[in-house]
């Protein structure tokens, strides 16, 4: 979403531009871009927006092969598990106007990362769906609902692919349902001593901490307002943390935005060559798109070399491969 309105059509449509650029700077008017459009776009601004988004993960690409080794594009965290299911079918009973559930905080707030939910699981003494609700604990809203359809007594797994950013921000999050049912026994950790405290806290991970927990349903869903347990109410999540390029591209995007604008408007050219209305016809006009695009290419390509020779990758070892500096030592004898 960081590129909607960032290259513009003009400094008289609206919205206006957020780089200060707009195609009509380059010769490509608004008029010019409602002629180009097929069936696949209402507008010529349509259109643009498409491009430019296009355009911004093309660059992402040339960023990502041209800083080679550089980016560490494995997720950190693979298949995590919170929440472990035990023997016997173990029951424990409903609390009243409460949710049930699991906490998740994601801490690190020097990188630009990804909390990753790929699914949920529950086991609970209910027959029939359950809204497994998702609220972001630092500003008391809800993010998700999903529904999974339990069978009393069974494990009901339902595949998701829910993300999360943390945008360099502590990420807290409240996972649970309305615990209006008895559930079966599923805990944050198997170590006898937690139960000797009121800390029910994990680490899953060096970026993820959790703990199971409850909060009153009619209460404003914040960290205050939480209770943790070791005890998930039945609740199991599966999670990775990953690392989020296309968010430190967009803390970026003014340095690439020469590029951008002549990448687009590349793209644009390309685009109108490939529809109907440029026959044998209008020879004329082909050729004049065709020199045009040539020209966009050429400019993208003085300017994104520029950008290649002086950007540099954060100091950020989490998500980047970082060179320490070099220390020369001579050892006497």
């Amino acid at each position: 979403m960081c590129w909607d309105n960032f290259i513009g059509v003009d400094s008289v449509c609206t919205p206006f531009s957020e780089s200060g650029f707009n195609f009509v700077d380059v010769g490509i008017s608004k008029s010019d871009l409602d002629s180009y459009i097929g069936s696949e776009f209402s507008t010529g601004q349509e259109l643009a927006q498409n491009r430019v988004d296009f355009a911004s993960s093309a660059i992402q690409s040339v960023l990502n092969t041209s800083f080679g080794g550089k980016f560490k594009t494995t997720s950190l965290i693979e298949s995590k598990s919170i929440g472990k299911y035990q023997d016997n079918l173990v029951v424990q009973p409903l609390i009243a106007n409460t949710l049930k559930g699991i906490q998740l905080e994601c801490c690190d707030t020097k990188s630009y990362l990804n909390l990753n939910l790929t699914s949920l699981s529950l086991q609970v003494a209910h027959n029939g769906t359950v809204e497994v609700m998702i609220y972001d604990l630092l500003q008391n809203k809800l993010l998700d609902t999903v529904e999974v359809e339990a069978v009393d007594g069974e494990i009901s797994r339902v595949s998701i692919n829910n993300s999360y950013p943390t945008n360099k921000q502590k990420l807290n999050l409240f996972i649970g349902y309305e615990s209006n049912f008895d559930s079966y026994k599923s805990s944050i950790s198997n170590i006898g001593c937690s139960s000797c405290t009121n800390n029910y806290w994990s680490f899953s991970s060096k970026y993820v901490r959790n703990s199971g927990a409850t909060t009153p349903f009619a209460s404003q869903k914040i960290d205050s307002n939480v209770v943790s347990s070791n005890d998930t109410g039945g609740l199991s999540i599966e999670y990775g943390v990953s690392c989020d390029f296309s968010k430190w591209m967009c803390s970026i995007k003014h340095s690439v935005a020469l590029p951008i604008l002549y990448k687009s408007s590349e793209m644009i050219m390309d685009y109108a060559l490939q529809q109907k209305q440029w026959n044998s016809n209008t020879g004329i006009r082909r050729e004049d798109l065709k020199k045009r695009r040539d020209e966009y290419k050429s400019e993208y390509e003085t300017h994104m070399s520029g950008v290649l020779s002086s950007i540099n990758p954060p100091s950020d070892s989490t998500c980047f491969h970082c060179s320490g500096p070099t220390v020369t030592r001579v050892n006497l004898p």
